[in-house]
């Protein structure tokens, strides 16, 4: 199959070295070079092009290439402009207020779940993921929210890729588990991460999905371990997946769950 005649091939393949380079985090000279399948001193040459525009840094160290700081503010710039932040936005505030706890909104891109906008709770001892964070998709109640809905082949490839880590002690790292968790959570409508990223916090997540009624995203409730008993969290549920529905609606979800 030939190439459109558009495609201008250094284009793509600095596009494909931003890509390679967000996946392994720093990559030298050689290993950009076997990767690509090209010499050397092209290899070099891109990067250090790539480092003189300011999108990738060099460590002192060991003289290896990163993404830089700018990539970041790119990626910030185009999540401001997602509708669905503008949309989940004033519903994450109703959310807090009616909790007092900490409000994520969520999205998985790669294999990851990426933190988008969140709504903090006032209280001193609270969760602060950073907008632009990222989290293992297995071990967050957000990112079991969306892979829940996401196809059968997408979860395979997950396994096969990331693999279920343990972050904590409570991780599901059992696949057939893994598998039982997901089913729950379409029964169920929404999911919880009982420490299951970080010791001491718990989180409650539910599902969002757009006007072709495919999942996007998903907004959760965090809070410490303390401040939740069987009451709250039975309370915070129905209120996640409330918020998760409105936010569903306004984006044109039809059939939600």
């Amino acid at each position: 199959m030939s190439e459109p005649y558009f495609l201008i091939n250094s284009a793509v393949r600095t596009l494909n070295l931003l890509e390679y380079l967000s996946e392994k985090g720093e990559v030298s000279v050689s290993e950009c070079s076997n990767h690509f399948n090209i010499n050397k001193s092209t290899a070099h040459r891109f990067l250090a092009s790539m480092k003189y525009v300011g999108f990738v840094d060099q460590n002192p160290e060991n003289q290896k290439y990163k993404l830089s700081l700018k990539v970041f503010e790119i990626g910030n710039k185009v999540i401001e402009d997602l509708n669905l932040r503008e949309v989940a936005k004033p519903i994450m505030h109703e959310l807090g207020d009616k909790t007092g706890e900490t409000i994520n909104l969520g999205i998985i891109d790669n294999y990851d779940v990426v933190y988008i906008e969140k709504v903090l709770s006032k209280n001193t001892l609270r969760q602060d993921s950073p907008i632009g964070g990222r989290d293992p998709i297995h071990s967050t109640a957000m990112g079991k929210a969306i892979i829940a809905f996401k196809p059968l082949e997408y979860v395979e490839e997950y396994i096969k890729t990331k693999g279920l880590t343990k972050v904590t002690e409570n991780t599901i790292t059992n696949v057939e588990k893994f598998y039982t968790e997901l089913k729950s959570v379409r029964e169920k409508g929404y999911t919880i991460d009982a420490e299951e990223t970080v010791v001491g916090l718990s989180c409650i997540a539910a599902p969002i999905f757009n006007n072709e009624n495919k999942i996007v995203a998903s907004v959760s409730i965090s809070s410490p371990k303390q401040r939740l008993d069987k009451d709250i969290m039975n309370i915070y549920k129905e209120e996640v997946k409330d918020a998760a529905r409105r936010i569903s609606k306004q984006l044109g979800a039809r059939n939600i769950i």
